[in-house]
C-alpha cells in the first residue's frame, strides 16, 4: 500500500504516527503543478482511522528546476511553520514539514479536511470566488502590518524579482520568435509593453499597499469547507506584495470571460478598497506568471487544455481592461 508513497514521506508518517499504519493512499491528479499530493488513511492500533493530506516534490524535472530556482518548497514549508499558526482556520493545520536545503527535497503532512469540497477553477461559480475572496480579504488585512518582520518571505518588487521578470520576459520572446510558444501569444503585446516599461511597473506595484499575499490564488488552490471560511493551499509562492495579485488572479482565473464582466465590479467590492489599478496590475502579473510557467513546464505534464482555457480567460481580461496594447500598463 506505501508502495504508492515515496520513502521520505513513508518515515514522515511513521516518525508523526508510530502507532499508526497506511491502509490507503489516493493520489490527487494535479497535471502540471508544482508539486505530488495525496490522501493518506490511517489505521490506529485500536483500528481508529484519520486521514491526512500529503505532498511531496513533482516526479517532472522541469518542475522540480522551477519550484527550486523560485524556492518554492523551501517558502511552503516555512510558510506552515511560521505563518500558518495566525490563520486560523482559513488555512490546514500542519502536522509535519520538513525541508532539505541541499536537495530540495520536502514533506509536507496536513490536516485532511474530509468535508470540504475542492474549488475548481474549470467550473468556478461567482459565489466561490465571493467566499475566497472574503477570506483572503481578512488575511490580507491580518498581515498588512509587520509584514516586513517576515524576513525570510521574498520581496515581490525586490531586486531579484525584477533581475527574474527580466529574464523571463526576454526567455518569451526567444521562444515566440523561435515558435516555441505554444501558450500566451495573444499575450504578446502585452508582455511587450511590459518589456519595455518595466522599471515604471514596478515602481507603480512598489506604491501598492504591502501585505503576505498567497502569490498563486485561483481556485484550484481553495477548499470549501461547510464552515463560513475558505481554506487556501499551495502557499508554495507566498510573498510579501500587493493584495491586486491574488485578487485579480482569484477571479480573472476562476470565471469565464462572461462571468467576471457581470460581475466584476462587485467582487472587487466584496474584498474592499482596492484599487482598480492594483487590479489590473495584477492582471498584468497573472499574464506573465501563466506564460512563464508554461514555457517552463514544457508540455510533457498534461495540462495543455486547462492551459487553453486559463489562457483564453487572461486574455479577455487583459483587452477588457485596455492592457493588450500597453496603455493602461503603469497607471
Amino acid at each position: 500500500m506505501t508502495d504508492a508513497l515515496p520513502e521520505p514521506v513513508r518515515a514522515a508518517l511513521a516518525t508523526t504516527f508510530p502507532r499508526h499504519r497506511v491502509v490507503g493512499v489516493a493520489p490527487v491528479a494535479r497535471p502540471g503543478r508544482m508539486a505530488e499530493s495525496a490522501r493518506v488513511r490511517l489505521e490506529g492500533g485500536d483500528g481508529t482511522r484519520s486521514t491526512v493530506f500529503a505532498k511531496w516534490p513533482s516526479r517532472h524535472g522541469r518542475i522540480r528546476r522551477i519550484a527550486r530556482q523560485s524556492g518554492a518548497y523551501q517558502r511552503e514549508v516555512m510558510f506552515y511553520r511560521h505563518l500558518a499558526g495566525d490563520c486560523g482556520t482559513s488555512v490546514p493545520r500542519l502536522l509535519h514539514g520538513s525541508h532539505d536545503p541541499g536537495t530540495d527535497a520536502f514533506v509536507l503532512l496536513l490536516e485532511h479536511l474530509g468535508d470540504a469540497r475542492p474549488g475548481d477553477d474549470a467550473q468556478g461559480s461567482v459565489a466561490d470566488v465571493r467566499r475566497a475572496l472574503r477570506t483572503v480579504a481578512g488575511l490580507h488585512a491580518r498581515w498588512a502590518t509587520g509584514v516586513d518582520k517576515v524576513p525570510w518571505l521574498p520581496a515581490g518588487c525586490g531586486p531579484r524579482t525584477r533581475r527574474y521578470t527580466r529574464f523571463e520576459l526576454d526567455r518569451i520572446a526567444r521562444a515566440a520568435a523561435r515558435g516555441r510558444l505554444v501558450h500566451g501569444r495573444p499575450l504578446l503585446p502585452l508582455l511587450a509593453a511590459l518589456t519595455d516599461r518595466l522599471d515604471e511597473f514596478f515602481t507603480r506595484l512598489a506604491q501598492d499597499p504591502s501585505t503576505v499575499i498567497h502569490g498563486d490564488l485561483h481556485l484550484d488552490q481553495v477548499l470549501l469547507p461547510q464552515s463560513p471560511d475558505a481554506v487556501l493551499v499551495d502557499w508554495q509562492l507566498v510573498q510579501r506584495g500587493s493584495p491586486g495579485l491574488d485578487v485579480a488572479r482569484l477571479v480573472v482565473l476562476g470565471l469565464t470571460p462572461e462571468q467576471r464582466r457581470r460581475h466584476e465590479s462587485r467582487l472587487l467590492e466584496t474584498y474592499g478598497g482596492l484599487p482598480r489599478d492594483a487590479y489590473r496590475r495584477g492582471i498584468v502579473w497573472t499574464a506573465l506568471m501563466n506564460t512563464s510557467y508554461a514555457l517552463a513546464r514544457g508540455p510533457d505534464t498534461g495540462a495543455r487544455g486547462f492551459d487553453d482555457v486559463m489562457f483564453g480567460r487572461v486574455a479577455a481580461a487583459a483587452a477588457d481592461h485596455g492592457l493588450l496594447t500597453g496603455g493602461a500598463l503603469t497607471r
